[in-house]
């Protein structure tokens, strides 16, 4: 059965009769389809719902493994600054895009190179950036002047020992590609 928002926003039902519990539970997920979308939940709760036995059409996809050496940086005061300002729209865990796409392995990752993440802007794209020191440094004082036209609504980190100690917990975040079928490895 195909997997599509018409589908799952309105089923039609093999019998008119609906219990309250049935049709609570169909209303909790119109509003997590309407806050989500349909491929959010295509293969979870809308399966059981409404009959989609597709699974999400990206698969995970993950960085491989950092090559750059550690920055200088304290990432522990790094671990703190990404909490309070990065975490509300950016993720640690590859197949968690939020906003923004997880960022697992983006110290010394190419810019927009993760497959299931597919709202980058186009001049991200085109940027032919690689996330080290020296691009982060200057993307996290002034997103939108070091790449105009871009999607990240932030307004900069202006201290620039904060910047340097998120670019020192970035450059720790590294976890090797899982030995998986359905993983798709991105440089």
């Amino acid at each position: 059965m195909q997997c599509d928002s018409t589908q799952l926003s309105n089923p039609k039902p093999e019998n008119h009769r609906h219990s309250s519990t049935a049709f609570r539970f169909r209303r909790i997920v119109d509003v997590m389809l309407s806050l989500m979308g349909p491929v959010a939940l295509c293969g979870g709760l809308s399966a059981i719902v409404s009959g989609c036995d597709r699974t999400p059409a990206l698969p995970v996809a993950y960085r491989a493994l950092p090559t750059l050496a550690l920055p200088a940086g304290d990432s522990s005061a790094g671990n703190l600054v990404f909490r309070n300002e990065c975490e509300k729209c950016h993720q640690l865990t590859p197949g968690k895009n939020f906003k923004g796409p997880q960022l697992m392995n983006i110290y010394g990752a190419k810019a927009a190179a993760l497959s299931d993440y597919t709202r980058y802007s186009q001049a991200l794209k085109t940027s032919h950036w690689t996330w080290d020191q020296p691009t982060l440094q200057r993307y996290l004082a002034d997103p939108g002047g070091a790449l105009p036209h871009g999607k990240m609504l932030y307004d900069g980190l202006l201290d620039a020992k904060e910047r340097q100690d998120v670019i020192a917990y970035l450059a720790t975040l590294r976890s090797p590609v899982p030995i998986s079928k359905t993983v798709t490895p991105q440089s």
